[in-house]
């Protein structure tokens, strides 16, 4: 077991050192200079070289590689070209919005996936199972902007029960996160339902139904433990995705967001938020995927077993 997770950490530390590097030189090979979006359309050469130098853009290449690498292992991810306010800073100060969106948009989608998927395995092929299964579609196939335009424009605007944009207040989390909870939910439901109709005709679920176990506490107890492994891969890319930011359903609820500080960073030419941003949102998936993969040694006891030989 020590084994594995020192193997899966030395993976994910590898990933990482490959996200900072493809990171940095995507972003430093685009066409165009720094300086001259920094400094706006009017700016003089002399006011160029000044920008040049203040951030260290006249270096060589590799040497600026170095240093970036050097100050991220130092917990540096730079300053901030606009405001000069260190980066770390302005993404710790967006993070807890996010964090929160991730947390309520994540438990709405297993209540609702992991439910409807269990009750439409049960009633397989029935009028529920269809409709199950057409709303399961629906969800995963409708984009997120149109979804929050859609409640926006229903209870903000028509009913007026709930406010449409901004982040301060628990009102303002409703919608965003049933905006992404609904659209999490469809993928989620439509594999714990493949999953439990698979480990319905298994042996171990024959022998218990011999042994005269209701079918409630055979799927509730038994079944259902074995088919979250595949479930928990879904809802850790769906914990990934959120927390490196839902940069559309932050932008149409104005939530002031880690996706939000992306936009307005591409916006500003903000080169080093947007470097920090995308860094910090590579490693909080590839952690949340490294829990995922530990996790299943936890839930299924014949994984756990075969890495302690």
């Amino acid at each position: 077991m020590g084994r594995y997770i020192l193997n899966r950490v030395g993976i994910s530390s590898l990933v990482v050192l490959g996200s900072m590097t493809l990171i940095f030189f995507l972003l430093h090979i685009l066409p165009g200079d720094s300086a001259r979006l920094i400094g706006g359309d009017n700016v003089s050469d002399e006011r160029v070289a000044e920008l040049q130098t203040q951030f260290g853009l006249d270096r060589p290449l590799f040497e600026q590689y170095l240093s970036y690498i050097t100050g991220v292992l130092t917990g540096n991810l730079g300053t901030s070209f606009i405001d000069n306010q260190p980066v770390l800073s302005k993404i710790m100060l967006h993070f807890p919005a996010t964090l929160t969106l991730t947390l309520f948009s994540t438990l709405i989608a297993i209540v609702i996936g992991v439910g409807l998927g269990i009750l439409s395995a049960v009633y397989q092929k029935s009028w529920f199972d269809y409709m199950v299964r057409f709303v399961n579609l629906f969800s995963i196939s409708m984009p997120s902007f149109w979804l929050g335009i859609l409640l926006i424009l229903v209870f903000s605007i028509q009913l007026r029960l709930l406010p449409a944009l901004g982040s301060g207040t628990w009102q303002q989390l409703i919608l965003p996160s049933i905006c992404l909870g609904v659209i999490g939910s469809g993928l989620l439901a439509r594999m714990v339902r493949n999953s439990v109709l698979e480990l319905k005709n298994e042996h171990f679920v024959l022998a218990l139904r011999a042994k005269g176990l209701r079918e409630r506490s055979i799927i509730y107890k038994h079944v259902l433990r074995n088919a979250l492994i595949p479930a928990i891969t879904v809802i850790g890319i769906l914990i990934g995705e959120l927390l490196a930011g839902s940069v559309v359903t932050e932008t149409v609820f104005s939530r002031q967001g880690i996706g939000r500080l992306i936009v307005d960073s591409i916006n500003q030419k903000d080169i080093p938020t947007i470097q920090g941003t995308l860094l910090i949102a590579a490693v909080l998936y590839i952690l949340v995927n490294l829990l995922v993969d530990f996790s299943y040694a936890y839930i299924d006891p014949r994984i756990r077993k075969s890495l302690v030989k």
